[in-house]
C-alpha cells in the first residue's frame, strides 16, 4: 500500500476510485492496507495464495457493497461490486 500511496501523491488531483487486482491480501492484514481518505471494499482468496481484488473509493462518496454481486470462486473469478449513490456520484461523474 505504501507504494500505491507514493505513486498517488505524484498527482495533483485525488483519485476517486482505485481498482486493484492480484492484491494478495489476507483477512488478518486488512487494517494495515487501509488508506486515509478512502473506504476499502475487497474480496480475498481463502484457499490459496495470490488473487484478490480491491476497490479504494474516496470517503466522500456514499457507497455500499453489493453482496449479491460480490464473489470469490477460486481459480475462476473474483468480483467486488459497489453501488455509488447517485447524488454523491454527480459530483465526480457528471
Amino acid at each position: 500500500v505504501l507504494i500505491i500511496k507514493d505513486y498517488l501523491n505524484k498527482f495533483k488531483n485525488k483519485c476517486t476510485v482505485i481498482a486493484i487486482t492480484e492484491t494478495w491480501f489476507k483477512d488478518d492484514v486488512m487494517d494495515e492496507v487501509q488508506m486515509e481518505g478512502y473506504e476499502l471494499y475487497f474480496v480475498n482468496r481463502k484457499n490459496k495464495r495470490g488473487g484478490g481484488v480491491a476497490l479504494y473509493i474516496t470517503s466522500d462518496l456514499k457507497c455500499k457493497l453489493v453482496k449479491e454481486m460480490t464473489m470469490m470462486e477460486d481459480n475462476i473469478m473474483e468480483i467486488v461490486t459497489v453501488e455509488i449513490s447517485n447524488e454523491a456520484a454527480k459530483k465526480y461523474f457528471n
